[in-house]
């Protein structure tokens, strides 16, 4: 997953650039919103940033369609 990270710092979220294009939109109040900043107490509930492929990379590798390197690892956190 190299397009997943957590980008959070004093003044404003940062994403690297070749990222960004690949973004969706985000809304607020039904409004489309390009929040480029989110205060420091609130940045642990939405500083993440994932692409829909880094995404369904983690959905495959949780459902076993995919082998990784942390299969083991997955395994034990199974909640079956």
């Amino acid at each position: 997953m190299n397009s997943t990270g957590i980008a959070m710092n004093k003044t404003d979220i940062s994403i690297p650039e070749n990222i960004k294009p690949r973004f969706a939109v985000g809304h607020m109040a039904g409004n489309e919103s390009k929040l480029v900043f989110l205060p420091k107490e609130v940045q642990a509930a939405g500083a993440m940033y994932s692409t829909v492929n880094d995404l369904l990379k983690y959905v495959s590798a949780n459902l076993g369609s995919i082998d990784t390197k942390i299969n083991d690892s997955m395994e034990k956190t199974s909640l079956d």
